[in-house]
């Protein structure tokens, strides 16, 4: 695998590395193996599989479409190198992703404190969700029904 130098968000559609709907296999070809693997199933009894990349900060969710065929269905990133609409979205101060999202025309967005402190800023049409610690941005998750 080679390092991962940018990680580029594209709503609905995946990443600029792999793309929601890919399989578990042609995801691990890219980004090599991982430092984690968990199969569970989730509260409909459909199997699951997450995989982690600890030193990256990725995380891979993956749903089973047929036996033990999984194919890529959600990401979250607190790698540094997370863009979004072509701007470094890690680091960034609550008041800057607000404006970030202003000027990409997001001007209706969701906002939550979660149950283990974390505001989430979601914007729900494109199923992408920022978390931040404090004032900060520290993660990105987004996903699809691929």
């Amino acid at each position: 695998m080679e390092k991962i130098k940018k990680l580029e968000i594209l709503p609905l559609e995946g990443s600029n590395l792999f793309k929601f709907g890919d399989s578990q296999d042609t995801v691990l070809e890219i980004l090599g193996e991982p430092e984690d693997i968990e199969k569970y199933e989730e509260e409909d009894d459909e199997p699951v599989t997450s995989i982690w990349f600890y030193e990256d900060n990725i995380s891979l969710f993956f749903d089973e479409i047929e036996d033990d065929y999984f194919v890529l269905k959600g990401i979250e990133s607190s790698f540094p190198e997370t863009y979004f609409k072509g701007n470094k979205i890690i680091g960034l101060s609550y008041n800057d992703l607000k404006k970030l999202l202003n000027s990409v025309g997001y001007n209706k967005f969701d906002e939550e404190v979660e149950e283990w402190g974390e505001k989430r800023v979601s914007i729900e049409d494109d199923m992408v969700d920022f978390y931040l610690e404090g004032d900060t941005v520290v993660s990105v998750a987004w996903s699809s029904e691929y």
